[in-house]
């Protein structure tokens, strides 16, 4: 199937996103952030920023050459390393030199669990191991190509979205018996500051995009006339920003 340049407009304007967003939201003062801008900067990145880009991680998985018809297991897991690397090193340029240089600021350094006003080697290695997007990545990519090896994967995709939805409370916070197990947990239930992004229940994100991107390769342009793709985005954009209004009283 051809490319889809709604999702690649989609893809690309969340990348984009990313670092003015992080800049406004992590360095800006209160009256930056209480503007029009700030708030719709919050909106995105709080809302259907980070959900969104993993859905349409889970789509372009579906319909890419990564899929176990086209690529082999040793190729996938090339993949998943460079993914792991690029993760931690990000880590070291945006949180371990600025803090070995004190340039973060100081709500900012207590926001990621740090209290020691100098850096240590022990304060440097935690900000180097947080687990993050990439990290989070890494692991959904190896998950979708298991995934594409089975038969009926959109059905079973589904079926393990939902199981997250109902399991992972039960997945949170756990403790292993050494540091690597300890650590390894804590990429599948952590929460902030030491694992901004969980396997659960984040997970849900890209199984739902992969079975959606199954389906999408199946019918090709019949998907967009069914779904009325264009409106429909508005419409749940609309009612997730209604819902979560309510919810919140």
């Amino acid at each position: 199937m051809s490319r889809i340049k709604s999702l690649d407009l989609a893809r690309g304007f969340t990348v984009m996103m990313i670092a003015p967003i992080h800049t406004v939201l992590l360095y800006s003062r209160l009256p930056v952030r209480d503007t029009l801008m700030g708030k719709l900067m919050a909106f995105i990145a709080e809302g259907p920023g980070a959900q969104l880009f993993m859905m349409l991680m889970g789509v372009n998985f579906a319909m890419s050459r990564y899929s176990a018809n086209h690529k082999s297991f040793s190729a996938v897991i090339r993949q998943v390393g460079f993914l792991l690397v690029a993760g931690y090193l990000l880590n070291i340029a945006k949180f371990v030199v600025p803090h070995f240089f004190g340039w973060i600021p100081a709500g900012m350094i207590a926001d990621l669990g740090i209290y020691s006003p100098q850096p240590t080697p022990d304060t440097c290695i935690q900000l180097a191991l947080t687990g993050d997007i990439l990290q989070f990545a890494s692991i959904a990519f190896l998950v979708m190509y298991g995934l594409s090896c089975l038969p009926y994967a959109e059905i079973i995709a589904s079926a393990l979205a939902t199981l997250i939805c109902i399991c992972s409370p039960f997945a949170w916070d756990l403790h292993g018996a050494n540091p690597l197990s300890n650590y390894l947990l804590s990429l599948a239930g952590g929460q902030p500051p030491r694992v901004f992004f969980p396997l659960f229940p984040w997970l849900v994100y890209p199984l739902v995009g992969y079975a959606f991107g199954r389906h999408l390769a199946k019918l090709k342009q019949k998907a967009f006339a069914f779904f009325l793709v264009r409106d429909l985005g508005w419409i749940l954009i609309m009612t997730g920003i209604f819902i979560r209004l309510v919810l919140r009283g």
